[in-house]
């Protein structure tokens, strides 16, 4: 997630004027092992930072922002660090900063992980987002209203309908 969250961020510039038509089917990545529920199909972006590996999705729909990503690392990073970069990266990139963040712990089938799960505010975008580390890959998926709507029920919609799928790797 070193360089990832300026991709996410640059991609989101990207499909920010773009508003795609309504979709109610749950979005599955067969690569990143996860589900979702966009509000209509999301632009696939793909990045090698190196050896590494990054998958970015995302959607702009109805006043707000959409992004769930990605990172096979080739070694196992620091989790601490990585999840706190992560989220400090990615705010800084939407020109945002941290409101609050807090540790998460989310299940991948018996298996318990930490995460963060973090909130931001910024001149044009306000949200919320959670990174997760499992190994050597790392998830990000966050999403916010452009201001001056927030979204909060889209946005809380979203992220709870994250779920990491068995580990097929």
């Amino acid at each position: 997630m070193r360089f990832l969250t300026s991709r996410i961020a640059f991609a989101v510039a990207l499909i920010a004027i773009v508003s795609p038509a309504y979709s109610l089917d749950v979005y599955s990545s067969a690569a990143g092992n996860y589900s979702v529920n966009f509000p209509s199909p999301p632009e696939e972006h793909i990045q090698e930072d190196g050896k590494d590996h990054v998958v970015t999705h995302i959607v702009r729909y109805d006043n707000a922002i959409y992004v769930v990503s990605h990172c096979d690392y080739v070694d196992v990073p620091n989790a601490e660090i990585e999840m706190d970069a992560s989220i400090n990266n990615y705010v800084k990139e939407i020109s945002s900063h941290v409101v609050s963040r807090s540790p998460i712990k989310i299940m991948r089938e018996d298996k318990l992980l930490r995460g963060k799960q973090f909130s931001f505010n910024g001149d044009r975008l306000v949200g919320r987002g959670v990174v997760v580390l499992d190994g050597k890959t790392s998830y990000m998926i966050a999403a916010g209203g452009i201001k001056p709507a927030s979204r909060e029920a889209e946005v809380s919609a979203f992220l709870g309908s994250f779920k990491l799928l068995p580990n097929a790797r």
